[in-house]
């Protein structure tokens, strides 16, 4: 198959690394991927080039180029002439919805990654956007979700229930494994003690990650665990970063937390932890759930997404914006840390999640979408 991708960016985020390791599983099975790109510049291009992965820079100017815009990415796909065009996140959907009868009749495959979203922490152009999706989706041959909460939600909002698919991401667990070397270099680094309790949260500073609830659960388990660390990793707005540091001093955890950037080590930080917790409103499948517990680290979760069923009975659910419920999670994994319960952790991943899967079962829908535009043409 010749497959022509496109996204926003290679940003270091959830949807572009499986992009990423999708496109680079599907060349080395012999198939010739391209990926079309916005934004040019993302972290992870280096990976997707090595990847032998073509990468292709729209040159987009903002929010506002868009005639201009569209022209080129018109030329893109029809200098490429693709077998298939898959595109991933909002942005690419619609625009290619929406120029898809000037792209000669090739089949369209939607991207979805994410379940159900509460809008009113995005400006009204994302709102916007989100309101005319499931309209737009009629445009697309194929809707592959990356969860089932994720295609409950699209079947909710009015998608067409019947172009729609489930495939979960893939986890590197070759990448993502227990190590107790790096365990020791990173505690060791940032001095937390061994016997220290040490969790954290990791992702973008989003008030859909709710690093506030995440803040007070973690005051609630100090009080019950004085020697417990925090950390929170990840990127995001100045004044998010302000608020939630002014909320740790105020709830007397700054000499307990431990702030990084993102990183793209991952697989160094997570063996550090106890325990990775996730305290977000809303999911779809979420990869650093995954890829921790492939580290062997048991994760406490809010029932968002498909979060629950990837964590199974090796960690622990609490109900989202419930600061409470999640300290009484966090509390019941800690108490339940053992060799058995790390082991546990990584095997469902490895059993359930690998890349191996992932990138066969989107191969298979991906020929099986080209088929049948093959066959509507022979017609």
């Amino acid at each position: 198959m010749k497959v022509l991708f496109v996204i926003r960016s290679l940003q270091r985020a959830g949807a572009e690394r499986q992009l990423v390791t999708l496109t680079s599983g599907l060349q080395a099975r012999g198939h010739n991927c391209a990926v079309a790109t916005f934004y040019a510049g993302g972290e992870l291009e280096a990976e997707l080039l090595a990847a032998g992965v073509r990468l292709l820079p729209l040159g987009k100017q903002g929010r506002w180029d868009t005639i201009a815009f569209q022209r080129r990415l018109v030329k893109c796909v029809r200098s490429e002439a693709p077998d298939l065009l898959h595109t991933y996140l909002s942005g690419a959907n619609l625009m290619a919805a929406q120029l898809k009868m000037l792209l000669g009749g090739i089949p369209l495959v939607w991207g979805l990654r994410a379940s159900f979203v509460d809008m009113r922490a995005y400006d009204r152009f994302q709102r916007t956007a989100y309101r005319i999706e499931p309209l737009a989706a009629r445009a697309a041959d194929l809707v592959i979700c990356n969860s089932q909460a994720g295609r409950a939600a699209a079947i909710a909002m009015g998608y067409p229930a019947r172009r729609i698919t489930t495939i979960e991401n893939g986890i590197d667990t070759a990448r993502f494994r227990p190590s107790e070397t790096h365990r020791a270099a990173i505690r060791h680094s940032w001095c937390i003690g061994d016997g220290a309790p040490f969790f954290g949260i990791v992702g973008r500073l989003d008030p859909l990650k709710d690093h506030t609830s995440f803040l007070h659960a973690a005051a609630l388990v100090r009080k019950q665990q004085p020697a417990s660390r925090f950390l929170i990793l990840g990127d995001g707005g100045r004044e998010q970063r302000i608020n939630l540091t002014d909320l740790a001093a105020k709830l007397g955890l700054t000499e307990a937390l431990h702030w990084e950037p993102a990183l793209g080590a991952m697989e160094r930080i997570y063996p550090a932890l106890d325990l990775r917790v996730s305290a977000s409103t809303t999911e779809g499948f979420s990869n650093v759930i995954a890829e921790a517990m492939a580290c062997g680290v048991p994760c406490a979760v809010t029932d968002v997404g498909d979060s629950a069923l990837i964590v199974g009975d090796t960690g622990a659910v609490a109900p989202p914006s419930n600061p409470e419920a999640l300290a009484l999670a966090i509390l019941s994994v800690l108490a339940r840390r053992s060799p058995a319960l790390s082991e546990a952790a990584r095997a469902r991943i490895v059993e359930n999640y690998s890349v191996e899967r992932m990138v066969l079962r989107t191969e298979a829908a991906l020929a099986d979408v080209i088929d049948r535009a093959k066959h509507r043409k022979g017609k």
